[in-house]
């Protein structure tokens, strides 16, 4: 990808490398991580590394796709931040996770508004939606700091999920320190 690496005042935001499975498997492998995902189990190592190769397909494919996550001037895989097609294939979502250990730092906020910035300015998104289980507090924390809009309850990945979406035009309003139009 031309425009990747992203870089944030503390990340580094990268495609996924087949080397990064053994990390990757740490992610996806921990209960805590994944309590939020899909249908909150997580994942062995050989469906982790079938996970990566459909990452890594995807960003060829479409431009786009889960990317890994560390912090500037270290090689530790601390999280995955990106956009992927919504479960159904119509919409693109915005997606993060982080390990425990970088949890309440203010990494998802800040790598979720540089994939955001991203998806709109470089890819020339309109809309992007994100999904969230009503009791992940941190994650709805995030969406709504990222000025996201509640659409209300919708059913994707097993569950019953609370939609967000944000339009191009109130991103870069409220990047431009401007009021939106829909405000």
């Amino acid at each position: 990808m031309s425009g990747l690496p992203l870089l944030t005042a503390r990340l580094l935001i990268r495609s996924f490398v087949p080397d990064d499975v053994a990390a990757l498997s740490m992610l996806y492998g921990d209960p805590r991580v994944m309590r939020y995902v899909g249908i909150g189990v997580p994942l062995t190592p050989d469906e982790t590394r079938d996970a990566l190769e459909r990452i890594m397909r995807d960003e060829q494919r479409h431009g786009f796709a889960a990317w890994a996550v560390t912090r500037r001037g270290a090689d530790d895989l601390i999280g995955e931040a990106g956009l992927q097609l919504l479960e159904g294939g119509r919409e693109v979502e915005l997606t993060y996770l982080f390990s425990p250990a970088a949890w309440g730092k203010g990494y998802a906020s800040e790598a979720a508004a540089a994939v955001l910035d991203y998806g709109f300015t470089e890819l020339g998104l309109s809309r992007v939606v994100a999904v969230a289980y009503p009791a992940n507090a941190a994650s709805l924390a995030v969406l709504r700091k990222l000025g996201m809009r509640s659409e209300g309850v919708a059913h994707h990945y097993g569950g019953d999920l609370l939609k967000f979406a944000l339009l191009r035009d109130d991103w870069q309003a409220s990047r431009a320190g401007r009021p939106s139009a829909s405000s």
